[in-house]
């Protein structure tokens, strides 16, 4: 499976130099937890996400708030407008590209505790993985996937292919010719949550 198939496009950016309101609206409105940062000519110069803007706007402890809560939200809300991203994002940042295997994204995310992947064509952005695309696209359940790949397969004329999952491994049976087999692979292999793929004639 390929990056282009679970990725969001095109991705939610926000230009270097941006406020933390500027910022902090973006997230809101278009309900994402990261965001790419690209400067005037439009390539990518970091990432910021939910957690660097509330660890940067927020105070550690409840009794940071002070006697007047109200004051000190006041204060938060002038931060978020003087101040800008740029101290804050992330400048060493994981990319990927739309023909890569979500399976090498997979590696990369579980052991460096990346949230979010900008996607490039030609070093511009073009679109963004979550952790949560990656877990859904790799584990979804045998039922849904099957029922999909049945749903493929019959939009593809191979009605003479059957195809069961077992944890995301399919194994296609069918009595057509190799060219039809050759099809029924790439329509399996392009499914989404597929991990393994093989096949028998009848």
């Amino acid at each position: 499976m390929r990056v282009r198939e679970i990725m969001s496009a095109p991705a939610i950016t926000v230009q270097r130099g941006a406020s933390l309101q500027d910022a902090l609206e973006l997230l809101a409105t278009h309900h994402v937890t990261a965001l790419p940062v690209i400067d005037e000519t439009g390539a990518l110069c970091g990432i910021i996400s939910e957690l660097d803007l509330l660890r940067a706007i927020m105070p550690n402890h409840a009794e940071d708030m002070g006697e007047n809560p109200h004051e000190k939200l006041a204060e938060i809300s002038d931060i978020t407008q003087t101040e800008t991203i740029d101290p804050l994002m992330t400048t060493d940042v994981l990319t990927t590209y739309e023909d890569e295997d979500v399976a090498h994204i997979a590696a990369h995310v579980s052991t460096r505790n990346i949230r979010s992947v900008p996607v490039l064509r030609n070093e511009r952005i073009i679109g963004i993985v979550s952790r949560s695309d990656v877990i859904e696209a790799l584990f979804r359940p045998d039922e849904e996937l099957l029922n999909d790949l049945t749903a493929d397969l019959a939009d593809e004329g191979l009605y003479d292919w059957h195809a069961t999952v077992q944890r995301g491994i399919v194994t296609l049976t069918g009595n057509g010719n190799a060219e039809e087999a050759q099809q029924a692979l790439a329509v399996a292999r392009a499914a989404a949550g597929v991990r393994k793929v093989s096949i028998t004639t009848a």
